[in-house]
């Protein structure tokens, strides 16, 4: 019935000259990774079909930590109407989609410089129409957590089942990590029988709006291969949009050093040079 009511109001919108111009997007990319003593938490909030207010409570930051990036996200079925926000009582301004695939199109809010560790977060946005809560993702560096790599895979995937979607990130070394999924407008019909799997192990599901109205967040231990690793979901029924994947886990000699070592590393440069400078 979602599926039909999709290619509906798809083909409404386009009879009307109305279809979204948006870049379309068919899987999640890496919009974040940093490698160091990093780390990363996701939180969110389901609402039922309308925009809302809520709290994200944010988790596992070490006392003291640098954030290194934090992204709010927000989504919508059937339509691409700009989306405002507020974060912690501050008004982030309206947004256009930053990525499209079929009827599902995201939203992302750079709130890096408004979060500063862990705590209960207030928010709120306004415009979807057909929509199912925020998501936060959150990237830090702190000196007491293991070398790690990180990366936040954002963007729309309009899941329509039987289906299989996949993301990847590169630069990790074999071991232990953790992988988050925020998925919206999922069992909204009560269809179930979706697997997360990790470099092709199943390591959860099923996708059945564990947050409350058909939302839902996975926090999931998994083990890492060298190089790249990829997060699969398969849906043999379902239709629901993927938004969010975030990968951490042992840096690989490949893994991107985080922006405080490219600083470092660039004043140590300088340096040299101009000692070499002198002694010519």
């Amino acid at each position: 019935m979602k599926r039909k009511l999709t290619r509906i109001a798809l083909a409404a919108l386009g009879s009307a000259g109305l279809l979204w111009s948006a870049a379309a997007s068919s899987a999640l990319i890496t919009s974040f990774t940093a490698s160091g003593t990093v780390g990363a938490t996701v939180a969110a909030y389901p609402t039922a079909f309308s925009a809302g207010a809520g709290t994200l409570t944010v988790s596992g930051i070490p006392a003291g930590a640098s954030i290194l990036q934090a992204y709010l996200y927000a989504n919508n079925y059937f339509g691409t109407p700009d989306a405002s926000a507020t974060f912690d009582g501050n008004a982030l301004g309206a947004v256009a989609p930053f990525a499209t695939d079929g009827g599902f199109s995201a939203y992302r809010w750079d709130v890096t410089g408004l979060v500063t560790g862990d705590g209960a977060y207030s928010a709120s946005y306004s415009g979807p129409t057909n929509t199912y809560g925020l998501a936060l993702a959150v990237a830090f560096s702190h000196p007491s957590l293991p070398v790690s790599t990180v990366c936040i895979n954002d963007g729309a995937v309009d899941i329509d089942g039987p289906e299989t979607a996949s993301t990847s990130c590169a630069g990790m070394a074999a071991g232990s990590g953790t992988l988050w999924i925020h998925t919206a407008a999922d069992n909204a019909l009560g269809e179930s029988g979706e697997e997360i799997r990790y470099n092709g192990a199943v390591v959860g599901g099923p996708i059945d709006a564990n947050l409350g109205d058909f939302a839902s967040l996975f926090e999931l231990a998994v083990t890492n291969l060298d190089g790249l690793n990829t997060a699969e979901i398969f849906s043999p029924a379902d239709q629901f949009g993927w938004d969010l994947a975030v990968f951490a886990g042992p840096a690989g000699e490949t893994g991107v050093p985080e922006p405080g070592s490219l600083a470092l590393l660039g004043l140590g440069l300088a340096a040299f040079a101009l000692a070499r400078r002198r002694k010519s």
